[in-house]
């Protein structure tokens, strides 16, 4: 048989193939249609039921989610602990201005709203705010720097913020000079008392204001250690049960020492290294202390002068020293805040410059804190031990960063979160 007749005879087969393939094929569609149409809406196979259980694995997404995120935001207990734990870490926080006079006004604007009292000294030498920072503690008052001349702008801005009803300007005319005066006058518009607290010297300075916080006894008994033979100046009731002492040849003590004072009520006063001070030692006698607080060790007042005051007072003495002024500042803070006790706030400054620490003493006397002391840079490890000890919520570091740079105050971070 030729090729074209094997062809020409397959032909028809082939076309009986397909005509039933399309037969078949046909009734295969109709079949799935019916089937479609015979289906209910909430049948639960096919493509029905990948998309419920898309849904139900969606839900456990969720709701792990939703736990994840209750437990991120404190609404289950282990957040909740979690999140305690966040809220106790200790914020450090920087308070400083382009100088000194404007960070004495940044630290009086972050502690007060307003105040009826405000002191105001030179930021040029530092005797006569060491026992004015005592001073404005006790009436919670904030401490402002000027220069001797002129009355710098940020300090006329706080002071117009504030408002007062009263300025204390310590310090004679070499220290804070009339014109201040003046502008102190027209910033509140002549409408603020001001006043002047000035004694011969430092000595002299600091007895004034002890007098002044026990002033009623002092103004009924003018003789003061002259009255009554027995060395006791004002009879069996002594007028402030301590008294603390320091060194007025240096700052270091005296400041870290004010709040202490304060917390203690007692007044602080200043002598010379090596020698009693005439007028302190009057001081000493008329107050009659039972307690006497040495501040500093033999090299910041000696051993014959602590004695020599306890004995004008009569008193017991209790030195509070460390191997350098941040030792001291420890010793001071351990003596504020007992064995086992905590402080909510600490207020840092650097030692080795005083016109933050003034503002600084100031204010940790009046919040009731502890001032400690750094290096320009780094955290002497006895004062990180003593932070960690008080564990506060809060730590003002004073000044900015050419008084305690950004590594120590990341430092002071580092100590708390350990």
């Amino acid at each position: 048989m030729s090729r074209a007749a094997t062809v020409a005879s397959a032909a028809p087969t082939r076309l009986l193939a397909l005509l039933l393939a399309s037969a078949l094929l046909a009734m295969g569609v109709l079949t799935a249609v019916a089937a479609a149409d015979e289906e209910p809406d909430g049948d639960e196979s096919g493509n029905d039921q990948h998309d419920e259980e898309d849904e139900e694995t969606e839900e456990d997404e969720e709701t792990e989610k939703d736990e994840e995120d209750e437990e991120a935001n404190g609404d289950g207990e282990d957040g909740a602990d979690e999140d305690d734990e966040a809220e106790a870490e200790a914020e450090v926080v920087r308070i400083s201005g382009p100088n000194r006079f404007a960070t004495s006004a940044a630290l009086s604007a972050h502690l007060h709203e307003d105040a009826d009292v405000v002191y105001i000294a030179t930021s040029h030498t530092y005797p006569d705010s060491l026992t004015g920072a005592v001073a404005a503690a006790n009436d919670e008052a904030p401490l402002l720097l000027t220069p001797p001349g002129t009355l710098q702008g940020p300090i006329e801005a706080e002071l117009e913020r504030l408002d007062p009803d009263e300025v204390r300007v310590l310090g004679g005319e070499g220290a804070v000079a009339r014109p201040v005066i003046d502008d102190i006058a027209q910033v509140t518009r002549s409408e603020v008392e001001v006043e002047r607290v000035a004694g011969d010297d430092r000595y002299h300075t600091a007895v004034m204001i002890s007098q002044e916080l026990f002033g009623d006894d002092a103004e009924d008994d003018e003789d003061g250690n002259d009255n009554g033979d027995d060395g006791e100046g004002n009879g069996d009731e002594s007028l402030a049960d301590t008294v603390y002492l320091a060194t007025g040849e240096g700052y270091a003590d005296a400041l870290v020492g004010a709040p202490a004072a304060v917390a203690d009520e007692a007044p602080l006063l200043l002598t010379k290294t090596d020698e009693l001070s005439e007028v302190t030692a009057g001081e000493l006698d008329r107050l009659d202390p039972d307690e006497l607080i040495v501040l500093g060790g033999d090299s910041a007042l000696s051993e014959d002068v602590a004695d020599e005051a306890a004995d004008v007072a009569d008193a017991e003495v209790e030195r509070l020293e460390g191997e350098d002024r941040f030792g001291t500042a420890v010793a001071v803070s351990r003596h504020l805040v007992e064995e086992d006790g905590e402080a909510e706030s600490v207020t840092m400054a650097t030692g080795v410059g005083w016109a933050d620490a003034v503002g600084g003493a100031a204010a940790a006397g009046a919040e009731g804190e502890p001032a400690l002391l750094v290096t320009p840079g780094q955290v002497p490890e006895e004062v990180a031990d003593e932070l960690q000890r008080l564990d506060p919520q809060l730590v003002r570091v004073l000044g900015g960063p050419s008084a305690i740079t950004t590594r120590v105050k990341d430092a002071i971070t580092d100590v708390l979160d350990e």
